[in-house]
């Protein structure tokens, strides 16, 4: 599995935003009288959402996440569930920034945020976006990882290389022209 470039997510009116989960989750949960009551929202046919309690998520999700906060305490955990897969959602501040994680119920990471501070963001990013919306002030930014899985295949003697996300989301393939044996050796040298 390899960790796909990071992805910088820019949220604001007049904006692009930039990758694939940036839009705020509406998801909800009521706290009353002391005790946590989970409620389920249908976001659409098959998908529930509701805000759990660390004990409640599956012991490999559980020790991802106390490895993640690294003692930091937890803001939100959510359980959610889409087309019949199951995914934990939490979120939690460190060094005074936001971040979150997605993780299957293995644990695995799907997805990572945190808060940058706007001032940071690489130069080619803020050239790209001043390009794109020249009139735009950027008020917040995100850094967002991905983790892919890269695959090649074989279709009629030709090799793809497709990046497929944990999720099974499909990046566009590549095509390569078939190799050589002494290509091949040259790259195993590499």
């Amino acid at each position: 599995m390899k960790c796909a470039t990071t992805i910088l997510c820019l949220a604001s009116a007049g904006l692009l935003a930039i990758g694939p989960g940036c839009a705020a989750s509406s998801r909800r949960a009521s706290v009353q009288g002391g005790e946590r009551r989970e409620r389920a929202e249908r976001d659409g046919a098959g998908e529930t959402s509701a805000k759990i309690d660390l004990a409640a998520a599956p012991a490999a999700v559980r020790a991802r996440i106390v490895e993640l906060l690294a003692g930091a305490p937890i803001a939100q955990l959510e359980r959610n569930v889409e087309d019949g897969a199951t995914t934990y959602e939490v979120d939690w501040s460190a060094g005074g920034r936001r971040a979150s994680a997605t993780l299957d119920e293995t644990g695995a990471i799907l997805e990572r945020e945190a808060e940058v501070d706007p001032a940071r963001l690489p130069p080619a990013v803020v050239a790209a976006l001043q390009r794109a919306r020249p009139a735009g002030r950027i008020v917040s930014a995100e850094d967002l990882e991905t983790h892919l899985y890269e695959v090649r295949i074989e279709v009629d003697g030709r090799t793809e290389e497709l990046k497929v996300s944990s999720a099974g989301a499909l990046e566009p393939p590549r095509r390569h022209a078939a190799k050589s044996e002494s290509e091949e050796e040259d790259e195993d040298e590499d």
